[in-house]
């Protein structure tokens, strides 16, 4: 069992030159994915470029990514950012000899074949939302819970794990294991959602706490607050759930979701998409 490690880790450290083989095919095939929409379409000419990219970073940042990273899913992030980094470095060289000439096609960012303009503002969109991940996961990860639980929440939030693996993970039955979920929920949502505070007005930030950390619905939050119910999910609409996007990405607020407690009709309070 590979525990919080990961399976592509240790692979990667095992000494097993055909898993370790088998990681790297598996690592390039998700590079080469992520990799994909920050490269103008041109055909399999460019298909082979970028798996030339691909592999060459790969190359220069698997051996530090290896001692650097905790888990796999830190390991992929890594590897990541040095696929979009790479990416980014070409657009930009793309970008200046592209002004030199006058190119305003390659620059446009309505074109329909993505020059680098395009390309640097998809990067740098992807490094914000990355941004957001990784604190979020800093969030769960420091929160005033026991390191069994810590655990838990870094498997079940964070790597999405179903409760059987979960408890296989951790030698508890899935019944334990989500029991332990449930007492630390509020401490996980406290500490996720305690910097929202000085990012929202007073209101919204009621609304916040009455719906995401005290798990009242809609209706109530506004009943408690003698709002009308449209005001609270047009705070969640239109100030909420865009502050959780900026400060967390898409993948906190969906987890978020995942994480919170649950009310009556409070599944339409965040709504990733």
């Amino acid at each position: 069992m590979e525990g919080l490690t990961g399976r592509l880790l240790a692979a990667l450290r095992g000494g097993d030159r055909r898993a370790e083989n088998d990681a790297v095919a598996e690592l390039l095939k998700e590079m080469r994915r992520r990799a994909t929409p920050y490269a103008p379409s041109r055909g399999q000419r460019v298909d082979a470029q970028l798996d030339s990219v691909v592999q060459s970073v790969l190359a220069d940042a698997l051996p530090k990514a290896i001692d650097r990273c905790e888990d796999d899913e830190g390991l992929k992030r890594y590897l990541g950012r040095a696929v979009r980094n790479r990416f980014v470095d070409r657009a930009k060289r793309r970008r200046g000899t592209s002004l030199d000439a006058s190119d305003d096609s390659s620059i446009d960012p309505r074109s329909p074949d993505p020059g680098p303009a395009t390309v640097v503002f998809s990067m740098e969109r992807g490094d914000a939302d990355e941004e957001g991940r990784a604190a979020f996961e800093h969030a769960i990860r420091t929160a005033k819970v026991t390191t069994r639980e810590r655990e838990i929440a870094t498997l079940f939030v964070l790597r999405q794990y179903a409760w059987d693996q979960v408890a296989a993970a951790v030698g508890m039955t899935s019944g334990a294991a989500k029991v332990a979920m449930t007492r630390m929920r509020p401490r996980l949502l406290e500490s996720v959602l305690a910097p929202m505070e000085s990012e929202l007005s007073p209101p919204n930030w009621r609304i916040l706490k009455l719906v995401l950390i005290d798990g009242r619905s809609e209706d109530d939050a506004a009943a408690t607050l003698q709002f009308e119910p449209e005001r609270v999910f047009a705070a969640f609409r239109d100030a909420i759930v865009p502050a959780l996007r900026q400060r967390y990405g898409g993948f906190g607020v969906e987890r978020l979701d995942a994480l919170r407690l649950r009310a009556p009709r409070a599944a339409r309070a965040v709504k990733t998409d």
